[in-house]
């Protein structure tokens, strides 16, 4: 897989799914008008063989700028989302029970690091990723024939061979669980293969949100929001010439 020519004039994503007693799961993406890529990973080792991590929250901050910057995409880091369950958690301080105590997000933020809050609509979800991960089985695979979702084999944000995102993408099957022993009737629900769930959450929340997202240059995407502020100045100056009249 190789990435577009023009790749680097378009935003970069990262996407998170965090966790309590073990290091998060992070990716980085670049949407292009023809593909979707998964450009790197953290960690770059096999998730599901993680044992415990010691680090704190200040710790995985600096950590995860210090990569975009040593990858050359700091500036381009454009969208930053995190699992919503996990980010709105409370923790609790010395002065603040649990109830008043600082979310995940504002531990984060405080750290340096804004994550907005992913849609977690599981049905649509699904759906973005099998809309990504689709193509024609009859056709030769190739040019015209390719899912939206690439993945790059070298992880190029840490190093190394990627592992988690693909084996995430690769595992994204559905499987039938009979209901509860106490429900009536022989329906099936479906859900996902828990294998490697963690990173396959972030390829879901990536593809979900990139759905409603325009597909623009980091160019274009400034000299939009130059003309939304030209646009806000505007409108507040009428507003003060109004009302001096």
């Amino acid at each position: 897989i190789r990435l577009p020519d023009d790749w680097e004039e378009y935003p970069v994503w990262c996407v998170m799914d965090p966790h309590h007693a073990r290091a998060p799961a992070v990716g980085w993406f670049v949407r292009t008008p023809q593909h979707d890529y998964a450009l790197g990973e953290y960690p770059t080792i096999d998730y599901t063989r993680m044992e415990g991590d010691l680090k704190t929250i200040q710790d995985y901050s600096e950590m995860i700028q210090e990569l975009e910057f040593k990858a050359g995409i700091a500036d381009r880091v454009t969208f930053r989302y995190a699992d919503p369950n996990s980010m709105k958690f409370r923790y609790a301080t010395r002065t603040e029970d649990a109830q008043d105590g600082l979310t995940l997000q504002d531990l984060f933020r405080n750290a340096g690091l804004d994550f907005l809050l992913a849609i977690d609509n599981m049905t649509a979800g699904h759906e973005a990723v099998s809309m990504a991960l689709s193509y024609d089985p009859d056709k030769p695979v190739g040019m015209g024939n390719l899912p939206r979702f690439q993945c790059l084999r070298q992880n190029m944000i840490c190093g190394g061979e990627m592992v988690n995102i693909p084996n995430s993408v690769s595992r994204y099957a559905f499987k039938a669980k009979p209901l509860e022993s106490n429900q009536q009737g022989i329906n099936l629900k479906t859900i996902v293969s828990q294998e490697y769930k963690d990173f396959a959450d972030v390829v879901r929340y990536f593809c979900r949100m990139a759905q409603d997202t325009p597909i623009e240059k980091v160019g274009e995407m400034i000299r939009d929001y130059d003309r939304v502020l030209l646009a806000r100045a505007r409108t507040k100056a009428l507003a003060g010439q109004r009302r001096r009249r």
